[in-house]
């Protein structure tokens, strides 16, 4: 089934937008404001797309779990309350770029976490802006469940990313 979610605002909602057990979805130009869960959760779902949403003040931005293969690019995140982007269950094989992730003034080392029981899957992460250019803090604000090396984020940018529907390419 392949789906568009577009132009939507969820805000100060349990969850924000979400997509389960599905494949090809995409999501653009949605803004996620201040859930208690997710801005956007992909449960169970394959090779989706997610490009030019806003994802700020959530419980993480985005919730990858148990699927794989998805694309996430242009995105913003930033000021979610525990991770930007939270990997988990089986999940594997994502692709990340040209997205702003930006951890919350209170939790500064929260752009990232893995969890995924699949411990060699490999995450490329590479040509994002991640609030900084010192590789040193990029990498500690890059957390593996299980200790291991499971994101490749270099090269990184080194400048905010323009995400505007046509910017940036």
């Amino acid at each position: 089934l392949n789906s568009t979610i577009s132009n939507n605002t969820a805000t100060s909602n349990s969850q924000g937008l979400e997509a389960s057990t599905c494949t090809g979805i995409t999501f653009t130009g949605n803004t996620g404001l201040s859930s208690t869960s997710d801005g956007i959760m992909l449960f169970s779902s394959f090779k989706c797309v997610v490009t030019n949403n806003v994802l700020r003040n959530n419980n993480p931005g985005i919730n990858l779990n148990g699927g794989g293969g998805s694309v996430i690019a242009q995105n913003t995140m930033d000021s979610n309350a525990n991770y930007q982007i939270s990997f988990g269950g089986s999940e594997s094989s994502d692709t990340f770029f040209k997205n702003n992730i930006t951890p919350s003034s209170s939790n500064p080392d929260s752009a990232v976490t893995n969890t995924s029981t699949a411990t060699t899957n490999r995450f490329t992460m590479t040509r994002n802006w991640w609030g900084t250019t010192d590789e040193v803090t990029i990498k500690q604000r890059i957390f593996h469940d299980g200790g291991g090396d499971s994101v490749t984020f270099s090269p990184y940018r080194l400048a905010v990313v323009d995400t505007a529907v046509s910017g940036d390419t």
